[in-house]
């Protein structure tokens, strides 16, 4: 059981989850802005699912302590993270563009991320 203070900030890195994506998804065409807000959203997602497992997330550049941390319980999601993460560097940092591939693995995984926090959020709440 998660206690209510962790529950709120789960309820706000959530909610930003869902606002990054809501952005990415209407900025498919400008690819490069799309991943890193995809990235943004999965980053959150992760977070939430962090927070409702062991209470706690990661607060610091270093996204890959995520992935770690989440390849204890939830392997599947640290995959995906891993996947998003994977593409943020180009998105955000290289000459090289994001392709449409690129957009669509982000967005999806990013999605898949999204929908398990918002389960889980909502399991703990007793709202699902």
């Amino acid at each position: 059981m998660v206690s209510e203070p962790v529950r709120a900030v789960a309820a706000q890195k959530l909610a930003k989850a869902k606002e990054f994506m809501l952005v990415a998804e209407a900025a498919v065409d400008a690819m490069d802005a799309a991943v890193s807000l995809a990235a943004s959203a999965a980053i959150n997602a992760a977070d939430v699912i962090l927070l409702v497992d062991v209470g706690s997330y990661f607060r610091d550049s270093d996204h890959q302590q995520a992935v770690t941390r989440l390849r204890r319980n939830r392997p599947q999601s640290a995959r995906q993270l891993a996947s998003v993460l994977a593409l943020k560097p180009k998105a955000q940092y290289d000459s090289k563009r994001c392709t449409r591939n690129d957009v669509a693995t982000a967005l999806k995984q990013s999605g898949r991320l999204i929908d398990l926090a918002d389960e889980l959020l909502k399991k703990e709440s007793g709202t699902a």
